[in-house]
């Protein structure tokens, strides 16, 4: 469970009522700026494709898109590229955007 296994989602949390969060963990295994945030995406799009899913739905029926973020957490700072990506937007519907946020850890 990494950012280099884009079927795996990492880990989820609930912060609050109607909220989740997906977490990402980029661990420092990929180095290589341009390799780091291909897989980034990667594992983006498999986040947003599992939220539009049936088995999210059922899961978290009281969530909707507008409830969720993905949170990066990072062993090393994330990349300008990956910075500069603070929401997806699936289908291109401005109305089911969801919030990216990068954290540090240790």
């Amino acid at each position: 469970m990494a950012l280099e296994d884009p079927n795996v989602v990492d880990l989820v949390t609930r912060p609050g009522a109607e909220q989740i969060r997906l977490v990402i963990v980029d661990a420092g295994v990929t180095t290589d700026p341009d390799e780091r945030y291909g897989a980034f995406l990667a594992k983006l799009r498999s986040y947003v494709k599992y939220v539009l899913s049936e088995d999210f739905s059922s899961a978290y029926p009281d969530v909707q898109t507008h409830g969720v973020t993905i949170s990066v957490m990072c062993k090393a700072p994330p990349t300008d590229q990956m910075a500069a990506v603070e929401q997806v937007t699936p289908r291109g519907d401005p109305a089911k955007a969801i919030k990216v946020e990068f954290e540090m850890f240790s």
